[in-house]
């Protein structure tokens, strides 16, 4: 279920639906903090709304919960 999410919320990575994108990896994160996907979608999102900060800390998750 959460592959099929994650593909849900990569079709809303644009400008016009990133909110959209934004809440289905949140929810995802509710369910499974360390799902390593969601954490890389949260990244996309946060680059393409410019916030380097958030998109910085997402990567750096990303690439933690990917590690283990």
């Amino acid at each position: 279920m959460e592959e099929y999410k994650i593909q849900l919320a990569s079709n809303y990575l644009n400008p016009e639906r990133i909110n959209n994108a934004e809440k289905i990896y949140d929810d995802i994160l509710k369910a499974n903090p360390e799902y390593y996907k969601a954490h890389e979608g949260l990244f996309k999102v946060y680059l393409l709304k410019k916030d380097s900060v958030k998109a910085l800390a997402s990567l750096k998750k990303a690439i933690t919960y990917a590690e283990k």
